[in-house]
């Protein structure tokens, strides 16, 4: 019966993500001839109404004018901190595996939540 109601469940969440991306949009906007073109996606509400639509563009267009920063300014910000964290991130995995492990949660596989702690946006990796 559980499994059965989980299934259900994922079922639901496929098709709730499915129509979500059915209402999402792409554009892309290059800030000037000296930078690349930047992938930009949208909610269908920004896309039907003009103001909405040029409030993204605006800020876009202002948050390009600082020299060597090629993507959107609050990931370049996400990107400097994430990289700033240093030997911060391996403690703060150990802990949390170590909470885990004492909770001794049955259907939780250690191995996917050390893949999901991965860094993937630094450029030397999680150590």
């Amino acid at each position: 019966m559980e499994r059965i109601i989980g299934k259900e469940r994922s079922e639901n969440y496929v098709n709730q993500i499915t129509e979500a991306l059915k209402k999402l949009y792409v554009l892309y906007y290059r800030p000037s001839f000296s930078q690349p073109a930047l992938r930009v996606e949208i909610p269908e509400s920004v896309k039907k109404n003009e103001y909405r639509l040029a409030m993204v563009i605006k800020a876009l267009q202002d948050q390009a004018k600082f020299p060597g920063i090629i993507e959107p300014y609050p990931l370049y910000i996400a990107d400097l901190f994430v990289k700033n964290l240093g030997g911060a991130l391996s403690q703060i995995k150990d802990m949390t595996l170590s909470d885990l492990g004492a909770l001794n949660i049955n259907n939780v596989n250690p191995f996917d939540i050390i893949l999901s702690m991965h860094e993937y946006r630094s450029m030397g990796g999680y150590e």
